[in-house]
């Protein structure tokens, strides 16, 4: 390549690029303008991206070819194609995981655009030409109509929207979706599109309707259900069963109903004393009686029983006798039980983070708009030093497993009353409520930096030593909470920064290469 008079670049181009340029220059056959983008290297050490220009010129009566070489900096192109790279990868990987869809409907060209989750939720090739009226008439029959009133008010207006109705896939199934969507403005506030997203949620339908016709079994069954009747003689201690209420307490249809003492013996010891008063106080009227307890059958089964009672009196207004009902309400009770456990761990979920038990970022953030204003607070913002090493050498497991023991000793230096979340991979935040006390602040760093520290090794085999960084930030008063992430972020990674530099320096200042190398992959510095 020298010999025919081209610059010699190879040492200024990144390896990657240098051969194929190489190749292409060896070429000499280039007729027309070439152009390439390649990364060459700076001065200052960095490679930064160019469009390389090559052009031939023919002069002279001879014809002799030459070729002009230009460059211009592309960096800021490229690096804006990467990130749209990214963020497009990021939004598919969205999309197939939660299994949501998105749509735009351009108002100044008629264009429609739907993504892949969309296409794959109505059952329609990818290459078919998406249209608004295809849309709205994948809609179910009866819902269509309300569909279509609510996106031509949407154009119309710009009103934002969110429904939830079935469409027919085009092989026939029916689906529940759920659509919502908002206008998109110009600068001078004309309604230009409508953009919306498209998600099925049939589980979640088919669930409320499972849930739904279980709620009507129970309620069938509850009516249908026998009760059974008692009635208790208050002057000679006497009750009457009938073979129903024998049935409900485990007992055979020609045995013998038990007296009251028996009766009470029956009752859960928990529930005794309570169910004994009560019907005391009705028989002396002081309120009614209708209540549930629990009770033991003589195999040891337990039951829950709903009891209801009334008393009669005779003609000076003295109780003779209490006459009531008895149902078994075990399975309604078990089922209230189960709903309230799930909705109980539904918003638990929702707030904390599944691995360590801590709150994760939704349950941070719903503290802060709820919480009171703090006077004064600290906030610590913790990163892990050298958690990839865990990942990669022990896996995902010893990573889960060290930072549940981070969040652990995180959980075991704070107060009582302070909070601790997980808000990201190896992040945490630590909000040191109603103090801004310098003192407190380190002492709590220090006990976390050190019990962080001496965790080495960890899991099956030595995954590397690791440590902690902590930004510290305040807010209260007119600093918001938000300020103090962002000061606590940027004091986090300077911190980070520093330590790096430091440990750097140190392993090559006593250190092999090939111990350099060891000693700064344990710390998760390469």
């Amino acid at each position: 390549v020298a010999e025919r008079g081209f610059p010699n670049l190879g040492g200024f181009l990144h390896p990657d690029d240098a051969q194929e340029l190489s190749s292409m220059l060896q070429d000499m056959t280039i007729q027309a303008e070439v152009r390439r983008d390649l990364r060459i290297l700076r001065s200052d050490g960095m490679y930064r991206w160019h469009e390389l220009r090559i052009v031939p010129i023919s002069e002279g009566v001879e014809h002799r070819k030459h070729w002009l070489f230009s460059c211009r900096d592309i960096e800021e192109r490229i690096s804006a194609q990467t990130k749209l790279r990214e963020a497009n990868r990021l939004m598919q990987m969205a999309e197939n995981i939660t299994h949501v869809g998105y749509w735009r409907v351009d108002l100044l060209s008629s264009s429609v655009y739907w993504s892949d989750e969309v296409y794959n939720t109505l059952g329609v090739d990818p290459a078919t030409r998406p249209t608004l009226e295809a849309a709205i008439s994948a809609y179910h029959p009866d819902d269509r109509e309300q569909v279509g009133a609510i996106v031509d008010k949407a154009f119309a207006d710009g009103s934002s929207f969110a429904h939830e109705s079935r469409i027919i896939r085009a092989d026939g199934a029916i689906r529940d979706i759920a659509s919502s969507g908002q206008a998109e403005r110009d600068v001078d506030g004309n309604i230009v599109a409508v953009f919306g997203v498209f998600q099925d949620i049939t589980w979640r339908k088919d669930a409320e309707r499972e849930r739904q016709r279980l709620s009507e079994r129970v309620i069938v069954a509850t009516q249908a259900a026998s009760v059974g009747v008692w009635e208790w003689d208050i002057l000679t201690d006497t009750l009457v069963w009938d073979s129903i209420m024998l049935s409900l307490y485990g007992l055979d249809a020609d045995a013998t109903a038990p007296n009251y003492q028996t009766w009470t013996e029956s009752l859960h010891a928990e529930d005794r004393e309570r169910v004994d008063i009560l019907l005391k106080r009705t028989v002396s009227g002081e309120g009614p009686f209708d209540t549930e307890f629990r009770i033991f059958w003589p195999n040891g089964a337990q039951r829950v029983i709903r009891a209801m009672a009334t008393v009669l009196l005779d003609g000076t207004g003295k109780p003779l006798r209490v006459i009531g009902t008895n149902s078994d309400i075990t399975e309604i009770r078990g089922l209230a039980d189960q709903l309230r456990h799930e909705k109980e761990a539904a918003m638990l979920a929702s707030t904390h983070d599944a691995l360590t038990s801590l709150l994760n970022r939704r349950g941070l953030e719903a503290w802060v708009g709820s919480s009171s204003q703090e006077s004064c607070a600290t906030l610590l913002y913790l990163d892990i030093d050298g958690f990839k090493a865990i990942n990669d050498r022990g896996g995902h497991e010893a990573g889960d497993d060290t930072l549940r023991d981070v969040a652990r000793i995180i959980g075991e230096a704070v107060r009582d009353g302070d909070l601790t979340a997980r808000v990201g991979g190896d992040e945490f935040v630590v909000v040191l409520r109603d103090t801004c006390d310098y003192a407190t602040t380190q002492k709590i760093i220090a006990r976390i930096t050190a019990a962080v520290s001496s965790m080495r090794p960890l899991g099956p085999i030595n995954t590397g030593r690791i440590g902690i960084s902590v930004g510290v930030g305040h807010f209260g008063g007119a600093a918001t909470f938000s300020n103090a992430v962002r000061e606590a972020d940027a004091n986090l990674y300077r911190r980070k920064a520093e330590k790096k530099k430091r440990l750097i320096e140190s392993v090559h200042s006593r250190s092999s290469p090939d111990r350099q190398s060891n000693e700064l992959w344990d710390y998760g510095a390469l």
